[in-house]
């Protein structure tokens, strides 16, 4: 397909093809990403551990698998959305913002972010504020901006939603559930 190109300088935006979802999902002591799709690019640190790999043992033995669904992009993957099931994931935008985009049947936000605003909005919010070594910090959602094939949304420093391509370096602010 014509839009696939994106795919090429951009990244894909399909989180269920992911490396970030490979990684978050890994035990290994030396992690090995797989391609999914001809569009993948190795990661940038082929030799890190994964993810739970770093995490103590004792919390990733009460980790559990949850059922999770994820936007397909309209522009190459035909919309509609994908299930998948993992102990490690990213966010949603529907999750994190109460606001959807796509299809997104499942879904709804967590609780959290809910109870702060008074509606769900995907305006500037402290609330959703990361800091990383005591600087505000940018997190990648799962879910992708749905009319373009290399773009993905994440939570701007203020808080807002915006998007980037797929390609560029963000923070993660991966969840479980404790079972």
């Amino acid at each position: 397909p014509v839009n696939n190109f994106t795919r090429v300088f951009y990244g894909s935006n399909n989180y269920i093809q992911s490396g970030i979802k490979q990684w978050l999902n890994s035990e290994a002591t030396t992690f090995v990403w797989k391609a999914k799709t001809i569009y993948d690019r190795p990661l940038t640190s082929p030799n890190a551990k994964g993810f739970l790999n770093l995490l103590d043992a004792d919390l990733v033995a009460v980790l559990g698998a949850v059922n999770k669904q994820v936007a397909r992009n309209t522009s190459t993957d035909t919309g509609g959305q994908d299930t998948f099931s993992d102990k490690v994931f990213l966010l949603s935008k529907i999750e994190v913002y109460g606001t959807t985009e796509g299809t997104v049947t499942g879904e709804s936000a967590y609780e959290y972010f809910s109870v702060n605003a008074a509606a769900p909005t995907d305006a500037a919010a402290a609330w959703r504020i990361k800091y990383v070594s005591g600087a505000v910090g940018n997190w990648w959602l799962r879910s992708p901006c749905v009319s373009s094939s290399g773009t993905t949304r994440y939570v701007h420093t203020p808080g807002d939603i915006i998007f980037s391509s797929a390609n560029n370096a963000l923070g993660l602010a991966p969840a479980f559930c404790i079972v």
